[in-house]
């Protein structure tokens, strides 16, 4: 595998693009590698089979689950993509890891992503 992490964000008026960049940089500087597709599809390449490969050359993956996510077409297949590859693994949990931005978990699904290893996002202000 190429990447430790695969990094799923929605691209929507309502996403923090900084928020989610900070999160990447300090992947990246704890010496992960990180897939990101502003860095990972270069122009004229085809984004839907960059981010199959991706998927497929990560080892986990890390969603910015915000409610933004849950209506992205995108996010959902690539949560969902990976959900089921580490699901045939065994634990899903093990490989998927939701950030959510928001207060409250009830817009995040599977139920299963909610449990202990749900995290909150750091405010904007603390970091």
């Amino acid at each position: 595998m190429d990447y430790d992490v695969f990094l799923s964000y929605p691209h929507d008026p309502h996403a923090d693009a900084t928020r989610v960049k900070r999160i990447v940089e300090s992947l990246r500087v704890a010496g992960l590698r990180v897939w990101f597709d502003e860095t990972d599809i270069a122009d004229f390449q085809s984004i839907t089979g960059r981010i199959v490969e991706g998927l497929a050359r990560s080892k986990a993956l890390v969603a910015w689950y915000s409610t933004g996510y849950v209506r992205s077409r995108a996010c959902q297949w690539e949560l969902t993509a990976a959900f089921l590859a580490a699901q045939r693994e065994g634990d899903p949990r093990r490989r998927v890891l939701v950030v959510n931005p928001e207060s409250g978990a009830e817009h995040i699904h599977p139920v299963e992503l909610r449990d202990a290893l749900f995290r909150k996002a750091p405010a904007a202000d603390d970091a």
